[in-house]
């Protein structure tokens, strides 16, 4: 999928973005992996944008779950448009015109402020409405991620989380449920880091693999082990028949298992499930799973099962209240010792230099650096699937510059892997290096003047620039050096002129600084005023 044109109307706000905020996006190439850069200083609103994406399709997932019972929000007007890819038997691909047919399609969402959600397709005379299979017409996968500590990105995917796990409570375990798994909206964070980084070993494809074994060293999970233990929670442990039926498929991957009951008729009170990896154990979760991505997705719906350990009253607060400002994130308790389910003692293989060697690491001791590139090229690997759309802000925090130079170059490679790529990702980003690898028509400068939001394109191309322009055109940054060293330089200049400091004891000083371009003008002005006999 790519996104075309955000907006709120009817004079909605929403955090710092103004009245009526819309933004367009280039047109893209739907088979093209190019990130939707979004730049800007800190506190200029950047991070808002994804947020309100966020937002938007919580709202629409909410009222596909809920329907005409859903409460409407009326302080909540907005309008989203974005094209799809062709999708085979589609209905809407036909309307109005045959040609569409295995063709790209727009969608347009709008939501008024006293109207639930309306659906549209475009055909050649404009927009016409749809009234059911509005599934056909979403991404498959919103994906967000925050590398900061403001994570109020996170606030609509873990609401999401507490309905889906309050509407499993509310069933019997007889009962068929909501596939928890096939939730549009995912939460890279770290309860599930672990999760992407077994999935993607056990079951990724040899490529992506490859790619992770030649920046890392990681190329195999040794051991790890899963546990389930329904006693850690207060509150009573619903299970689908869907879950109990995964948590057999996952016993089925090991001979070393065991059960702990209160008496041979009861269920069980813990599981814990211990994988030695061989490439037996590795067949049978292919399988009884297939993919990284459905593995994954059995993970992620376990790990919902931690919610039943969050208290009712926090439950009600997180599903009831509209304040903009809670940090949910900061709400829920987590202490990874204390889950119903958990992965434990993860143990993988990483070659110890660029020989044949490897030693067994600690999934625990890796580097943050290392968890940040396992999690979001890991992500982008194993959620494979078409029209998935990637919300990641600033993914580069932990990056040192080689990786971040090479990370659009990064996504290209992982997109070249997929046998789909109709995808679209959308990052804040303060890296010079990324947006040296971006085109212009792809970088969103953010402004906030006066407490007014505002955004551009940049004033210069930014594909191929090099990193001293994008800091002096899109961070106001015009100096090539930090500041406490240009203030040592600048006392050193104001010295030489005012005639206190020789030219041997200037440049005595000078040795002390590396080259620089700021380091080049003080020795021309030295020369300068040698010429001029001024020293």
């Amino acid at each position: 999928m790519k996104l075309k044109q955000i907006a709120l109307i009817e004079d909605t706000e929403f955090r710092s973005l103004p009245k009526n905020f819309e933004i367009n996006f280039s047109i893209q190439e739907m088979d093209s992996i190019d990130p939707k850069c979004i730049v800007g200083l800190n506190g200029s609103g950047k991070s808002n944008l994804l947020e309100l994406i966020a937002e938007i399709f919580f709202y629409i997932e909410i009222h596909l779950m809920y329907g005409k019972n859903m409460q409407n929000n009326k302080d909540f007007a907005f309008k989203i448009e974005y094209t799809l890819p062709p999708t085979v038997g589609n209905p809407h691909l036909s309307i109005d015109d045959s040609n569409m047919i295995g063709r790209p399609f727009d969608v347009k969402v709008e939501k008024t402020r006293n109207e639930h959600p309306k659906f549209y397709t475009k055909h050649t005379t404009g927009y016409k409405p749809v009234s059911k299979d509005f599934e056909d017409l979403l991404p498959n996968r919103i994906v967000g991620y925050s590398s900061g500590h403001n994570e109020l990105l996170s606030n609509p995917f873990l609401k999401m989380r507490f309905h889906y796990i309050e509407q499993l409570r509310s069933k019997r375990k007889s009962e068929q449920t909501n596939d928890l798994s096939q939730s549009r909206m995912f939460w890279m964070d770290k309860s599930n880091n672990n999760a992407i980084v077994i999935a993607n070993l056990l079951l990724g494809k040899k490529l992506g693999g490859k790619h992770i074994r030649n920046e890392l060293g990681i190329f195999a999970v040794d051991s790890f082990e899963i546990v389930i233990d329904f006693a850690r929670s207060e509150r009573q442990v619903t299970l689908s028949r869907e879950i109990y039926d995964n948590i057999e498929r996952l016993k089925s991957c090991s001979p070393f298992w065991y059960e702990e009951k209160k008496d041979t008729e009861s269920d069980p009170t813990k599981i814990k499930i211990i994988f030695f990896v061989t490439y037996a154990v590795i067949q049978a979760f292919k399988h009884h799973f297939g993919s990284a991505q459905k593995l994954f997705e059995v993970f992620y719906q376990l790990q919902l099962l931690n919610l039943f350990e969050v208290p009712s009253k926090l439950v009600t607060k997180v599903l009831k209240n509209d304040d903009k400002s809670l940090n949910i994130s900061e709400e829920i308790p987590f202490d990874p010792n204390q889950q119903v389910f958990s992965l434990r003692n993860i143990k993988l293989k990483k070659f110890a230099c660029k020989g044949r060697e490897f030693q067994i690491v600690k999934y625990n001791n890796l580097s943050d650096g290392e968890h940040q590139f396992l999690q979001i090229h890991g992500a982008m690997m194993m959620l494979n699937q078409n029209r998935n759309l990637f919300l990641f802000d600033e993914p580069e925090t932990h990056f040192n510059p080689m990786w971040r130079s090479k990370m659009v170059q990064m996504f290209t490679k992982i997109a070249s892997y997929k046998e789909n790529i109709a995808q679209d990702i959308l990052l804040t980003t303060h890296s010079p290096f990324i947006l040296s690898d971006s085109k212009k028509e792809n970088v969103i400068v953010f402004k906030k003047v006066n407490n007014v939001v505002s955004y551009e394109t940049p004033s210069i191309k930014t594909f191929g620039t090099s990193i001293d322009l994008i800091n002096l055109h899109i961070f106001a940054k015009k100096e090539s050096i930090a500041n406490y060293a240009l203030e040592k330089l600048d006392l050193l200049r104001a010295q030489i002129k005012d005639g206190t400091l020789s030219k041997s004891d200037a440049l005595q000083l000078l040795m002390n600084f590396g080259d620089s371009f700021e380091k080049m003008l003080v020795i021309n002005e030295l020369k300068e005023r040698e010429n001029s006999n001024d020293l």
